[in-house]
């Protein structure tokens, strides 16, 4: 009997270690979150903060390299996207913005911007938004950032 209780023990803590909490805001990592609100599926494009400035800063950038100089996510309609503004340890688009800069995100129309070029989605301001908030503004809203 105490064979068994023991076994179940060691299997019970082997599982435990196994299991890692769903959200971590410390420090090196948190979650945010993309919501959209409306009827239409969404492509979220979040630029890096760029070289010109903080007065400049999020910019769309003239060459769309995703996961280079912007990060690309598709939001569908009525969902909610989970992202991790750190990934895996490695820098990311979020991390070139500082604390007090204006996060700069552009809402598509998910079909626009599958049959539309990148330089002309620019140059004709075809986005459904453009959203500016703080890192203080997405942490007050509980980490989420809302496209109504």
């Amino acid at each position: 009997m105490k064979r068994y209780i023991f076994l179940c023990i060691i299997a019970l803590l082997s599982i435990a270690s196994c299991v890692t909490p769903y959200v971590e805001r410390d420090s090196d990592r948190f979650l945010m979150t993309l919501v959209n609100n409306t009827e239409k599926g969404t492509v979220w494009v979040i630029p890096e903060h760029g070289n010109n400035g903080c007065e400049l800063s999020g910019e769309l950038p003239d060459e769309l390299k995703i996961k280079e100089n912007a990060e690309v996510l598709k939001v569908d309609s009525r969902t909610k996207l989970h992202i991790s503004v750190c990934e895996n340890g490695k820098a990311s688009v979020y991390e070139t913005y500082h604390p007090e800069d204006q996060l700069k995100i552009y809402v598509f129309d998910s079909e626009v911007y599958r049959n539309t070029e990148w330089a002309q989605l620019k140059s004709d301001e075809m986005w459904l938004s453009k959203l500016s908030i703080s890192a203080e503004d997405i942490v007050k809203n509980n980490y989420e950032v809302v496209f109504e």
